[in-house]
């Protein structure tokens, strides 16, 4: 179950397509993911737009507007953690 209206569906799929895990990720409001991409350290860089206010996973409050949310993942066997989040004015010191 999800934190708000739209929240992020993240899964990841061993080499035969089972699930290993799956987790939602977002605030109280609408969070949709449209981007994704591996990193080099073998975690995940997603993005996309934010409405939420700081609550669920959301750390960075909602600055008015659509704000773009980044979020980078560092994946392990069985789960993920947050390593970073930011806001669009902080995207360029985060990558």
């Amino acid at each position: 179950m999800g934190n708000g209206n739209y929240d992020y569906w993240v899964i990841k799929l061993d080499s035969l397509g089972n699930i290993e895990w799956q987790n939602t990720i977002g605030g109280n409001s609408d969070d949709n993911l449209i981007s994704i991409a591996h990193t080099n350290d073998h975690g995940y860089i997603l993005g996309r737009f934010s409405v939420s206010n700081i609550s669920g996973d959301k750390t960075e409050g909602y600055l008015g507007g659509t704000d773009y949310w980044v979020i980078k993942l560092d994946i392990s066997n069985a789960s993920y953690n947050f390593k970073k989040e930011k806001e669009f004015s902080e995207i360029l010191s985060f990558l």
